[in-house]
């Protein structure tokens, strides 16, 4: 662990924020949100990770209080992003927010138009009704975001028609963090009622949410899971519910996580999900003629894949050094997918070498494995352990070689707040895997006035 100094010549301090008005912006149109906190004064400005059109601070704004009207710009991609405010004193903590093309509102019991966005909170025993017209043959998704917006509310929402029957419904669902969605067809014309309230009836403040209603398209799971670092690829994004993915492309000039995205994004709302840019080979599941395996190149190396029809096994052949320890993951319920994986090590004539399920932190399998004396090839096999299969079973097995050396650094905080003409130690976490050479550091985007003075950690 390194600590290393930056040094402002400007006046610091930290603005913070407790409570959003509406948990939502509406990109190519003004969106009016209240900011509870504190220290939000002077000069208060919305801080978001891209480019804002326009934002004017209203009359009457006070250090625990500021009302803004932010403009978006067309071009800014739907998802869901940290909000933070900037004062001449410093910057403040995260709030996530929705970013999409819906009208942005405070929760209200009756919607004259579809789609919306409603913004409220759940107080104790209470269910919320919404009631909204609609027609024979309309299609109507109901998506509550709550959980992906740091609230703790559990979230069921129920679809009622006219006479108070209820055919949709959804209860908290892992897919989306802990929140609700759920879609129909009307079956006829007339009013229907909306019905949110939390899984145990609590409420309170912390229990907020945002209740978006329309003919609404969201993005679970991407496929593949990961591309290669510069590497053109196609992607396709993909819906529970629905069968019909839709094209999409990925940023890969740096690795990481990156979002997908789409030309056309009016309809889609909620978070992108990311695909994984790495600087190794990313390959894809090929069908192989008469009962063959598909050969890896060697680690380190990850294989893409689905299993698309029920007790499908995917198997793959994988060059090996005796002696060499390697290092397999599977991500595939952390990516969202249904996929509850079990991995597989055989030999080439099928005696099985190890085998994972769950590990303590992931319900996706993984494990560590030495390649026994005389080996040169194995086999990786990968099957859902409820024998279960669909499009939108994806996977993608990465194999590290142990003993390339490698590093990781990480950061201890989200943001720094100097005071003026003085300095602040950040703590740099490093994870060394064999590498033990000394690492320069470089940090893009710093502020005028602001400096790095330790750039160095030591071998």
């Amino acid at each position: 662990m390194l600590a290393f100094t930056a040094v402002a010549d400007r006046v610091s301090g930290a603005p913070s924020i407790s409570k959003l008005s509406v948990h939502g912006l509406r990109i190519a149109g003004p969106t009016r949100i209240v900011i509870d906190g504190g220290e939000l004064l002077p000069n208060p400005q919305i801080v978001l990770p891209f480019p804002v059109t326009s934002q004017e601070l209203q009359p009457g704004g006070t250090a625990a209080r500021v009302e803004i009207e932010i403009v978006l710009g067309e071009e800014v991609p739907v998802g869901i992003y940290q909000l933070r405010v900037a004062t001449d004193s410093g910057i403040s903590n995260p709030q996530p927010v929705g970013v999409d093309h819906l009208p942005q509102s405070l929760f209200q019991e009756t919607l004259q138009t579809l789609p919306a966005a409603l913004s409220g909170a759940v107080v104790a025993n209470q269910s919320l009704r919404i009631r909204f017209s609609g027609k024979r043959g309309q299609r109507v998704a109901i998506d509550v975001e709550a959980r992906r917006l740091g609230s703790v509310l559990d979230p069921v929402v129920r679809l009622l028609n006219a006479r108070g029957t209820q055919f949709a419904w959804s209860p908290p669902r892992p897919l989306l963090a802990g929140d609700a969605r759920c879609a129909a067809e009307l079956t006829e014309d007339g009013e229907y009622t909306i019905v949110l309230h939390d899984r145990q009836f609590r409420g309170g403040a912390d229990r907020f949410f945002r209740l978006k209603v329309g003919d609404l398209q969201n993005a679970d799971l991407v496929f593949p899971l990961g591309v290669q670092l510069g590497k053109p690829a196609a992607l396709q994004l993909l819906t529970v519910g629905r069968s019909d993915p839709v094209s999409a492309t990925v940023d890969a000039s740096q690795a990481g996580p990156r979002p997908a995205r789409v030309e056309q994004s009016r309809q889609f709302t909620g978070a992108f999900p990311p695909v994984l840019v790495s600087d190794h080979a990313e390959l894809l599941e090929q069908q192989q003629d008469d009962g063959a395996l598909q050969e890896l190149t060697a680690a380190p190396v990850a294989v893409n894949g689905r299993l698309t029809t029920p007790g499908e096994e995917d198997q793959f052949v994988l060059p090996v050094t005796p002696g060499s320890k390697l290092r397999f993951d599977v991500r595939a319920r952390r990516a969202g997918s249904p996929l509850d994986g079990v991995l597989m090590i055989r030999s080439v004539d099928g005696k099985q070498l190890a085998s994972n399920d769950d590990r303590p932190a992931t319900s996706d399998p993984g494990l560590d494995f030495t390649v026994p004396a005389g080996t040169d090839k194995i086999h990786v096999a990968l099957v859902d352990l409820q024998k279960r299969g669909g499009d939108t079973f994806v996977y993608r097995v990465s194999i590290q070689d142990l003993g390339r050396p490698d590093f990781q650094l990480a950061l201890s905080t989200d943001r720094v707040n100097i005071p003026a003409g003085a300095g602040q130690l950040i703590e740099v976490q490093v994870n060394r895997q064999g590498y033990q050479g000394s690492i320069e550091l470089t940090v893009a985007g710093l502020p005028a006035g602001v400096e790095v003075t330790s750039k160095t950690i030591a071998a």
